[in-house]
């Protein structure tokens, strides 16, 4: 018996093993390209109606000196790779006898179209062979039916065959048959020059076909992921951060971007966390970070959730000290931002000088403790000082003793009832004065940048004066001074927005449900969600009420009701038809932004 002869004999017996498999595979080689096929079957019975599929099988005998030490490789020429690309691919043996009297060792690879194809390309023009790898072929009648399903499934790869970018985006579902051979427990390149694997995928109206490329698996565990396990260490804690895998036994943890934590696994017990600290340009964001370290450092453990871990931070002891400086300072200003019912998170520290950093040093315990100190004032002033982009309204009041001031935030309950708006247009003898809040008396401007504006509270500022029509008129203005903040500020939009909405709703509550209160309502839901029909039929309603109610040509009031609508034609044509006072004062209006960007830009 020829080496060729034992080797298919060796492959047949393989293949007898299996239940599902029928072999014919020649011993006497008369076929070119193939030796054989494999006949795969549903059940053990083999029959016409068990037959699933066909797979061609090509088997090579070696020898080898030493079957303890050999190389699993096999060259194939190139002829053949080409055969084997026309006719859907085949599944190679190649058995390894060893001079010995070894027992053989059977080995295969996966021939597949998409993967002939690259080997063919991987070739130089006048090269007449291609060497491949091989791996053993594994005891166990399932493995080994993997293997052959794989193989099957391939049949369906048509190398050069271009995938319609639009279909991508039909598919409904992707499998991928592997040969059991992948370790799917750890992110890899899927390549076919080293992987027997084929991927099928299956579209919207039925059409099934193979995926050509390489391709990249990520086991769920190592991609980002949030979790609800909350971290803590002494008082900072983070809530909900995120989470992945990084190594066979390492985790790594996003508390912010800024801190992140590489834990071990809960059975490597002699191994010790790590952390990564980068300062990040938000007050609160650092200060949470620097204060989670700090703690780290001091006590060595987190926790997640109510497990604990020991955690390590030596890389920052040298610079500690310094560390709890900037730490000590960043408490100071947090303190006084809470203190004025400020947002930390605002705050962009690279954007303040030291002088500022004085100011605010100076301020605090006159704002936050009481404390009075002398300053060269003649009566009480308001004063701004300025944190980064945005500005603390404050105001200087007298103190208890002589030549020393108290300095009061501008929104603090103490001067709310404090404040009148005078008309100095009114003749002097007749002076018009308005009862007003602090949010009446800040420009758009003014109010947009002012981090105290305390907003959540800005009811009770006008609550008092809720019986006063002239201060309801202020308070319609604060609404769209608030909706032009939320316009051009997005780091604050839903903030300003949200009060908007609520000094709105007073205010209907107060007058009920005039046209420009009901424009706003509806011009503040346009700019967070989408309006509905409903608001549609409002919309309408207003409009006609509009038409009915002036002798003018057209109205603001229809001017609006056209933008919401989104008729941009038909409010270019209501604006052309207002007087130039009204046109001035339409186009300064916050509703006036929701028309196309070439209307804003240009001049009216």
């Amino acid at each position: 018996m020829n080496i060729e002869q034992k080797a298919v004999g060796r492959v047949n017996d393989a293949i007898l093993d299996c239940d599902h498999l029928a072999p014919y595979i020649a011993s006497i080689d008369r076929v070119p390209l193939t030796d054989g096929h494999i006949d795969i079957h549903s059940s053990a019975e083999h029959t016409k109606a068990t037959f699933i599929g066909r797979v061609n099988v090509q088997v090579k005998g070696k020898t080898v000196k030493n079957l303890d030490r050999y190389s699993k490789t096999y060259p194939v020429e190139r002829a053949d790779l080409e055969g084997y690309h026309k006719d859907g691919g085949v599944l190679y043996f190649v058995v390894f006898m060893g001079e010995r009297g070894q027992s053989p060792k059977v080995h295969y690879k996966v021939l597949t179209p998409f993967g002939i194809d690259e080997l063919l390309k991987n070739m130089k023009p006048a090269q007449k062979s291609k060497t491949i790898s091989l791996k053993k072929l594994p005891a166990g009648s399932d493995r080994i039916e993997k293997i052959l399903n794989v193989a099957l499934q391939a049949k369906r790869e048509v190398p050069g065959s271009q995938l319609d970018a639009a279909l991508l985006e039909h598919i409904t579902g992707m499998k991928l048959y592997t040969d059991g051979n992948i370790p799917f427990d750890e992110p890899m390149i899927l390549d076919r020059t080293n992987q027997d694997f084929t991927i099928e995928f299956k579209t919207a109206g039925g059409m099934v076909g193979a995926l050509d490329g390489q391709f990249e698996y990520v086991p769920e565990e190592y991609m980002r992921r949030q979790v609800d396990i909350p971290v803590t260490c002494g008082k900072f804690a983070f809530e909900s951060p995120f989470q992945r895998r990084i190594s066979k036994y390492l985790t790594e943890v996003e508390l912010s971007p800024g801190l992140k934590l590489t834990v071990p696994d809960a059975d490597e017990s002699e191994a010790v966390g790590s952390v990564s600290f980068t300062t990040q340009r938000n007050l609160e964001s650092r200060y949470k970070d620097l204060g989670f370290l700090l703690e780290c450092a001091v006590t060595g453990e987190i926790r997640f959730g109510e497990a604990a871990a020991q955690i390590q931070v030596n890389q920052f002891l040298d610079d500690h000290e310094e560390l709890e400086s900037h730490f000590r300072f960043l408490t100071e200003l947090r303190e006084l931002v809470v203190g004025v019912h400020g947002n930390p998170d605002l705050v962009d520290l690279e954007a303040l000088d030291q002088r500022r950093i004085q100011q605010l040093a100076h301020l605090k315990p006159m704002l936050l403790e009481g404390i009075e100190r002398k300053q060269e004032f003649d009566r009480p002033m308001r004063l701004r000082q300025p944190l980064g982009e945005w500005n603390i309204e404050l105001v200087f009041l007298e103190g208890k003793e002589p030549g020393k001031w108290r300095c009061v935030d501008l929104f603090s309950k103490e001067l709310h009832p404090c404040f009148v708006k005078y008309d100095l247009d009114a003749p002097e003898d007749e002076p018009v004065a308005v009862r007003v809040t602090p949010y009446d008396i800040l420009e758009v401007e003014e109010l947009g940048k002012c981090l105290n504006l305390n907003l959540e509270h800005i009811l009770e500022a006008y609550e008092p004066f809720a019986i006063y029509s002239p201060t309801r008129v202020e308070a319609n203005h604060t609404v769209l001074k608030l909706i032009h903040a939320a316009d051009k500020y997005e780091s604050r939009k839903d903030e300003f927005l949200d009060a908007a909405t609520r000094l709105n709703e007073w205010l209907v509550e107060n007058e009920g449900e005039e046209p420009r209160h009901l424009i706003n309502q509806l011009q503040l839901k346009y700019r967070t969600s989408q309006l509905d029909e409903a608001d549609m039929r409002k919309i309408r309603a207003i409009k006609r009420e509009a038409s009915r109610n002036t002798a003018a040509p057209t109205s603001t009031i229809e001017v609006a009701c056209a933008i919401l609508m989104q008729d941009f034609d038909e409010a270019r044509e209501c604006f052309e038809l207002l007087n130039d006072e009204e046109q001035e004062n339409m186009s300064k209006w916050p509703i006036w932004k929701l028309m196309p960007a070439e209307d804003l830009d240009s001049d009216l």
